[in-house]
């Protein structure tokens, strides 16, 4: 007898990589993207990959103290699409905090997050789902 593995669904998925703690972000964050994930950050900077995914976080070192994401609220869309509403907030090596309202559109695909672009607005988040 084999028994199927179930999937946690596209919002749980996001839910539980938004929960992680920056610290986390180097195991956790790995473990739920899928290896061609693409992710574009609030700067503007695309990254590609677990790759990428690397560079980001290195990249983000060298600039944060602290960097997180303050939920607003997680709605999923369609079966593969969520949207997560919030502020990224982060502490700058300067001691400046910076404080990033948008939302988080996040395509989920076999478990897997294959897409994280962030959004300065709700309705351009919408306009980007296919």
């Amino acid at each position: 007898m084999q028994l199927e593995r179930i999937q946690p669904s596209a919002l749980e998925t996001a839910q539980a990589f938004f929960g992680l703690e920056f610290d986390e972000l180097p195991a956790g964050g790995l473990q739920a993207l899928s290896t061609d994930a693409v992710i574009q950050t609030p700067e503007g900077d695309v990254y590609m990959g677990h790759r990428g995914f690397v560079t980001w976080y290195v990249d983000t070192l060298r600039n944060y103290e602290r960097r997180a994401f303050e939920s607003q609220g997680f709605e999923q869309l369609t079966r593969r699409w969520v949207l997560a509403v919030g502020d990224t907030t982060g502490v700058l090596r300067s001691g400046e905090v910076s404080i990033q309202p948008g939302c988080w559109l996040v395509r989920v695909e076999d478990g897997l997050i294959s897409a994280c672009l962030f959004h300065r607005t709700v309705g351009d988040a919408l306009s980007a789902v296919d």
